[in-house]
């Protein structure tokens, strides 16, 4: 079986480019919200 109850259908990319080496990926169900703390560097990204 897969580790997923049921398959995502829609799909969202989020890329964010940090530096030359660093790049993050975070794939996310369009149709479904999910509860996710907050990094304090996102908090400190969105006061600048």
């Amino acid at each position: 079986g897969s580790m997923f109850q049921q398959p995502i259908e829609n799909v969202l990319l989020d890329v964010q480019h940090y530096t030359n080496d660093i790049i993050r990926f975070k794939l996310y169900d369009a149709d479904n919200e999910r509860y996710e703390v907050r990094r304090k560097e996102e908090e400190e990204e969105k006061e600048v």
